[in-house]
This record gives C-alpha cells, structure tokens and sequence, in this order.
C-alpha cells in the first residue's frame, strides 16, 4: 500500500514540476496587445496551472502558480510587485476552477470551472490591487503620480 502512496507522490511531484516549467516558459513569452500600451501583454502561462488544477487538484495548481513566479523573479523588473499580483490572481483563479471542477468532473464542469474562476479572478481583483497590490508598488517601485500616467495611456481622459 505504502508503494502505491509513493508511486503517487512521485507522479505528483513530477507533473507539478513538468507544468511549472512549461509556466515559466509561457510566462517569458511577452505578447504585446496591439491597441493597447506596451506594458499590457497577453499572459498564457496561468494554462499550465489550471491543468494542474484539474488533473491533480486545486492545491497543486497553486503551488504550480507559486513555482512560476519565483523563477521569474530573476528576470522581473516589478520590484517583486508584479509576481506578487500574478501569484494571488493566478492562485485565486486555479483553486476556483479545480473547486468547481472536482464536484464535476466533465468538459463542462472544466469549462463552468474556468469561467467561475475568472469571475472569481475579476472580483478579488479589485480588493487585492486596492488593498495589496498597489500600496506596495507605491513603496517598493512607482509613486502614485507614475502609475496613474500609466493608467492615462489606457484611458485617455
């Protein structure tokens, strides 16, 4: 019995680590959003997560989230700020969609898992860039004033 334990964990350890290294992967990959400024890039690599979710559970698709965002920190120039965003979101949007999917497992418990972590991405959002994502990159990275110019781009007024 303790041999089959093991044989999972195994397996387990390895499709964590084989997804989170695909994560990294797609996490270098910056895809530019043509009508929008150069700093809003497409990010593909919450994917791998997300199967992580599904096939070995919510937990694991954090951890996958967790492993992504130290690596990147190497190549980061968000002060810490913009891994720390995309590993609350990330992790928020997984753990959703492997919840929801593990009480159906189907193409559409998969694809009601997706859209209800998003949802739940969407409106944690809000509280976390007001509450933590945002005083900390006032402190640690950009004043306030820099940030807005940032948002006026997005937005002109």
């Amino acid at each position: 019995m303790s041999n089959v334990n093991t044989k999972n964990n195994v397996r387990t350890i390895a499709v964590t680590g084989m997804l989170s290294a695909v994560a990294v992967v797609l996490m270098y990959l910056e895809i530019p959003i043509p009508i929008m400024p150069g700093f809003i890039k497409f990010d593909f690599s919450d994917l791998p997560a997300l199967l992580g979710a599904y096939a070995l559970g919510p937990v694991a698709g954090i951890i996958i989230c967790l492993i992504k965002n130290v690596v990147h920190l190497a190549a980061s120039q968000s002060m810490l700020v913009g891994e720390l965003s995309n590993f609350i979101l990330g992790s928020v949007f997984v753990f959703t969609a492997g919840i929801v999917y593990k009480k159906k497992k189907s193409k559409t418990g998969a694809l009601l898992g997706g859209l209800c972590g998003a949802m739940a991405m969407g409106v944690f959002s809000v509280f976390s860039n007001y509450l933590i994502v945002y005083p900390v990159y006032y402190k640690l990275a950009m004043p306030e004033v820099v940030i807005l110019s940032l948002y006026q781009a997005i937005i002109p007024s």
